[in-house]
């Protein structure tokens, strides 16, 4: 079975909804507005939380179990299963927001990041926002950084590992479901984002880059930050 359906059957255990993500869009992002979207919603927690800003919702994921799951726990919502290179093939126009959290963008090489953030900017109304928040990779390389946190609770162990090379990584994660005493092993490239890459990509895009942040805190982005979080707008 595909590494990414394993993570669906645990994903609560693995990423449990974070409450700092929904009081961070509670301050950005304005109330009563029309149409959001979620791209690489996973399970769909993040499009719970702008359900609270926007009438219409629509959560978008690659992996089918992932939205099966979405499905099932957020019913009233839309989820898709669609490849984010191909987003545009949707034709969603008028958009209030975007989200893209999660280190989803990473996933995805540089060339099809700058396509992917173009389809974003063409489908945002005008004053449009866009959040996106990944990994910080500048301490990740700076730091020479191998190895993540372990992750272990009641239902789940999970060690994560980086091999580090110059314009991509593999990532590779072993979970151990505690219940069943399973393991699965899974080794994912992906294309790390430094900081001024994104921000530059961004303003190829026509966005303009509003602020950044080292995690949902909202505390201010560092080079030694764990995350990388930057809030932009549609211009024109």
């Amino acid at each position: 079975m595909e590494f990414y359906n394993i993570l669906s059957k645990k994903y609560e255990y693995i990423f449990p909804k974070n409450k700092k993500e929904e009081e961070m869009l509670a301050q950005l992002i304005p109330y009563n507005l029309s149409f959001a979207i979620d791209v690489g919603c996973g399970i769909g927690f993040s499009v719970s939380h702008l359900s609270n800003h926007a009438e219409k919702v629509i959560g978008l994921d690659s992996n089918q179990e992932m939205i099966e799951k979405a499905k099932t726990k957020y019913s009233n919502h839309l989820f898709l299963a669609t490849d984010m290179r191909k987003i545009d093939e949707l034709q969603l126009h008028d958009v209030d927001v975007v989200t893209c959290f999660g280190n989803t963008l990473v996933h995805i090489n540089h060339q099809d990041v700058q396509a992917f953030l173009s389809s974003v900017y063409d489908m945002l109304k005008k004053g449009g926002q866009f959040l996106i928040q990944i990994i910080n990779y500048d301490r990740i390389y700076n730091e020479k950084v191998t190895e993540l946190p372990i992750i272990d609770n009641q239902e789940i162990t999970m060690k994560r590992n980086y091999t580090l090379y110059d314009e991509h990584l593999i990532f590779s994660s072993k979970l151990t479901d505690k219940q069943s005493q399973e393991t699965f092993t899974s080794r994912i490239t992906l294309y790390p984002l430094f900081y001024q890459q994104l921000l530059s990509y961004l303003t190829q895009a026509n966005f303009e880059v509003v602020e950044s942040f080292g995690g949902f805190d909202m505390s201010l982005y560092s080079k030694d930050s764990y995350a990388t979080i930057v809030h932009a707008i549609k211009k024109d």
